[in-house]
């Protein structure tokens, strides 16, 4: 039923934003492939992850949909009432931008990041995250939104607040705040920024 429920959200980030695209030959069977081969992937767990993200969310007239998996590195007690943990994080992201004059353009990415999270021992206190991480994308510019990135290669800084939801915390509810830039390391560095909600469960 849980899992159901996430492969739900992730259907949802996938199909609802194509629902507007222009048609494609062959184009809804790769979707079909795609979202078959993610569901599949989140229901098995075959990477052996301890938890599984579907996010979504909008900024400078580009939507961001992504699918990450974690897995707990280190777990550090601060406090009685205060833990640091460690995660790794593999995620693949979708961007779909348009401007006012409807001209569009969409691009990939594949993000590696460490994340810490400040975790309170109450499950009804909020948990802060940040990560810095690094991301590769399939295009370096977004012409259709006036987005030059510069190259390929990104830097993706996170900031997050979210909840532990359930008896046993198996899910999580969090806001997050992603900026991407490749921090000077080329003349053109618009960079970008996301406001996003994430839905988490954790196997």
């Amino acid at each position: 039923m849980k899992k159901s429920a996430l492969i739900a959200c992730l259907l949802g980030c996938l199909l609802v934003p194509a629902a507007n695209a222009e048609v494609v030959e062959g184009s809804q069977f790769w979707r079909a492939a795609v979202v078959g081969t993610l569901g599949l992937t989140l229901a098995v767990n075959p990477l052996g992850a301890d938890s599984a993200t579907v996010e979504t969310g909008y900024g400078e007239e580009v939507a961001a949909h992504r699918l990450a998996w974690r897995w707990q590195l280190q777990e550090h007690p601060l406090t009685t009432f205060l833990t640091v943990e460690v995660h790794g994080q593999v995620a693949l992201e979708y961007w779909d931008g348009q401007s006012a004059e409807q001209n569009r353009d969409r691009n990939n990415l594949l993000v590696l990041t460490p994340v810490f999270r400040l975790q309170p021992a109450s499950a009804w206190l909020p948990y802060l995250e940040t990560s810095i991480g690094a991301a590769l994308m399939s295009a370096s510019s977004f012409p259709a939104t006036g987005h030059n990135f510069g190259q390929n290669y990104q830097f993706e800084d996170t900031l997050a607040l979210g909840w532990m939801l359930g008896r046993e915390g198996r899910w999580d509810l969090a806001l997050r705040y992603r900026h991407y830039s490749n921090n000077g390391m080329s003349r053109s560095n618009n960079g970008i920024d996301f406001n996003t909600l994430a839905v988490t469960y954790r196997y």
